[in-house]
């Protein structure tokens, strides 16, 4: 079947713009292989910001396209140093910081990643909102671990 053009100006528009976007080198998103395919391409840039962050006394992690960092209080006087080291590394390694969710949380604030609050320990409520059941018997779990000890 040959290919044919659209004739109407909003879908030639349309098509050029995806043609553009198709144009560019990039990995499909939403596949089963998709997780598998993003660890290939990050590897280089997990290796090299563990180095980081583990130079400066902390941890490196990453779930899928967030990344997160973590460190007791020796980061304190050195978050700027260390988030202009992330953005060279994630810069050399071909990708680019979303600074509209680049952020450095406090230990006493809500720290947010990936949607769920990560610090101090586990938050069951997400999970209750979408399975109250299972919620439920998460929460009498976690209300059961002694925190202390």
């Amino acid at each position: 079947m040959p290919y044919t053009r659209p004739t109407d100006p909003g879908l030639l528009d349309a098509h050029w713009r995806l043609g553009r976007r198709l144009a560019a080198p990039h990995l499909p998103q939403g596949a089963p292989t998709s997780p598998a395919l993003a660890n290939l391409a990050g590897y280089r840039l997990d290796v090299r910001l563990t180095a980081v962050a583990a130079s400066w006394g902390g941890r490196y992690t990453r779930y899928a396209d967030d990344l997160a960092f973590s460190a007791g209080r020796s980061w304190q006087t050195g978050t700027s140093r260390i988030l202009d080291l992330v953005e060279q590394v994630v810069r050399d390694e071909g990708f680019r910081l979303n600074q509209r969710k680049t952020a450095v949380l406090p230990r006493a604030g809500r720290q947010l990643l990936g949607g769920l609050v990560v610090n101090q320990h586990p938050r069951v409520a997400w999970v209750a909102q979408h399975d109250p059941a299972r919620g439920a018997r998460l929460r009498a779990q976690l209300d059961a671990i002694d925190w202390n000890g």
